[in-house]
């Protein structure tokens, strides 16, 4: 997966003399029931080729940040555990633009692979702490609709769902998010 990345920003300038870079942030606002983590903060970058008037096709990468989460009372355990989590990775974004009244919105279903990690400290008997990192490669979907709110600015908001073996099982990692992105 980082060698994908590495690639990914090796080729971007080659790139920009047909497409559209971009860079962006995103906040997530919530997620359902299952998911452990209901915020988090990304960084985006990529570009959209542009196909016709009405399609393009898009590569984005990203860098979310689920934050800390604390385990008081869930599972005897894990009470007192603390849980950190991150994703990276790239997603393909095939984009129908609609224009209407003046106004350019789009609409992208989202596909990709991303690498989750969570880093898991709990507590022992004795005072200190045991740590247990968790990895995995998992593929990533959701639907993403926007709004150009002028040539440089593009407001966007979606939701997305991944579910990466973690721990011994799967694990639910569904977010619905807003940010902005800058075109250059």
């Amino acid at each position: 997966m980082k060698n994908i990345l590495v690639a990914s920003v090796i080729l971007f300038p080659l790139s920009t003399a047909w497409a559209s870079p971009y860079f962006g942030g995103n906040l997530a606002l919530g997620s359902n029931y299952r998911s452990l983590f209901g915020e988090s903060a990304s960084f985006v970058a990529g570009y959209n080729h542009k196909l016709s008037h009405e399609f393009s096709l898009g590569v984005e990468a990203e860098y979310r940040d689920f934050g800390r989460e604390m385990y008081w009372g869930y599972f005897n355990q894990y009470r007192g555990s603390s849980v950190r989590a991150k994703s990276y990775g790239l997603t393909l974004k095939p984009t129908y633009h609609i224009d209407a009244h003046s106004v350019s919105f789009y609409l992208s279903p989202l596909l990709g692979m991303h690498q989750f990690e969570e880093t898991w400290r709990t507590p022992t008997d004795q005072g200190s702490q045991i740590t247990h990192n968790y990895d995995d490669l998992s593929f990533q979907w959701g639907l993403e609709f926007g709004m150009h709110l002028n040539e440089r600015l593009s407001f966007n908001s979606g939701f997305k769902i991944a579910r990466p073996s973690l721990m011994g099982g799967r694990v639910e990692y569904e977010q619905v998010y807003m940010g902005l992105n800058f075109h250059l």
